[in-house]
């Protein structure tokens, strides 16, 4: 027998294989006579902790604002990462990626001396699918953005802050798929520069930095109205009094209380809204059993064992080639 024959053959036997397994498959599950009620597994355990990414600056790093003090560093427990993780439900996991000097899109001239870049577009595709499964990505940039030397504009700023949130909406990061469980995103505007002082002058703010920062959370608030499905937007200034402190860029010990606090209650309310992530994200109780959802099913069930659906033609190969790319 010639390698092509034997290689026909041996898909022809996988095929039959794949027919059995879905009649056995159906035969195993109709014959509960709870089709309709049943709750599929999770691609991920039902146990699994919540995961909540965030991604920030100096801010989320815990950069003191005091100028005097030789530990650049707050003290770990007067972070506002910290004081969320404590406040936080134990069932979920915060993952902080904080770097200083980071910005939305632009390398940071000024840090050139470092051997990686600062933009978060840079790097997001990595921070995302480091950290995946993800329930919840929360924003805090822009500042840094600010400074005079990447001469943004309000709207130039936006179209890139716009662009990274996109990104990450649309990455295949989330727990069960981006449908029907929905992304979610919590965007935060920064504090606004209060003043220019010597340190900060340093650092490469001016004036316009002042209004440029002052503005953002009009810009952050616009983007959010675009996916309010998805991006809940928070202005910590004005919500929970969360200000500069005496370099004028980064938050005391007291504005990191609050904004660990006040961001605990924003994570608890957008992770129990919508979707229930306790729960199989495919919910069939209300589904009519088609040939297309047995396919579904049984394609789910095998594509956890890395079996490669593009080579079965058990199916419709159109069909089958959209269902793997979604199920992928």
């Amino acid at each position: 027998m010639s390698q092509k024959q034997e290689h026909n053959v041996n898909w022809k036997n996988l095929g039959l294989l794949g027919v059995v397994a879905i009649g056995s498959f159906l035969l195993g599950h109709l014959s509960t006579g709870n089709w309709q009620n049943r709750q599929f597994s999770r691609s991920c355990s039902a146990n699994d902790k919540q995961r909540v990414l965030i991604i920030g600056d100096s801010i989320t790093w815990g950069y003191s604002p005091e100028v005097d003090v030789a530990e650049k560093r707050l003290p770990y427990g007067e972070r506002y990462t910290s004081v969320l993780r404590k406040k936080l439900d134990e069932n979920i996991e915060l993952v902080i990626e904080g770097l200083n000097g980071r910005t939305v899109a632009q390398p940071n001239r000024e840090l050139l001396k470092h051997p990686y870049s600062h933009s978060t577009m840079d790097c997001i595709h990595i921070l995302l699918h480091s950290h995946k499964p993800l329930d919840c990505v929360v924003v805090l940039l822009g500042l840094n953005d600010c400074k005079s030397i990447f001469k943004y504009t309000l709207e130039t700023l936006k179209a890139d802050m716009r662009k990274l949130i996109e990104i990450i909406l649309k990455s295949e990061v989330w727990r069960c798929g981006a449908k029907p469980a929905k992304p979610k995103v919590v965007l935060l505007s920064p504090p606004p520069v209060r003043e220019i002082n010597a340190v900060n002058k340093e650092w490469d703010f001016t004036e316009n930095s002042i209004a440029l920062s002052q503005q953002l959370h009009i810009a952050y608030a616009e983007i959010a109205e675009e996916y309010k499905d998805t991006v809940t937007f928070v202005n910590p200034n004005k919500e929970w009094s969360v200000n500069t402190g005496t370099d004028s860029v980064h938050i005391d010990s007291k504005s990191n209380r609050r904004l660990g606090e006040g961001l605990a209650d924003v994570i608890d309310r957008v992770l129990s809204a919508g979707v229930d992530n306790n729960k199989e994200c495919v919910n069939f109780s209300n589904t009519k059993l088609t040939t297309n959802t047995v396919v579904f099913l049984f394609a789910k069930q095998i594509s956890t064992k890395e079996v490669h659906l593009r080579k079965m033609n058990l199916f419709n190969g159109k069909f089958l080639g959209k269902l793997f790319e979604t199920l992928r």
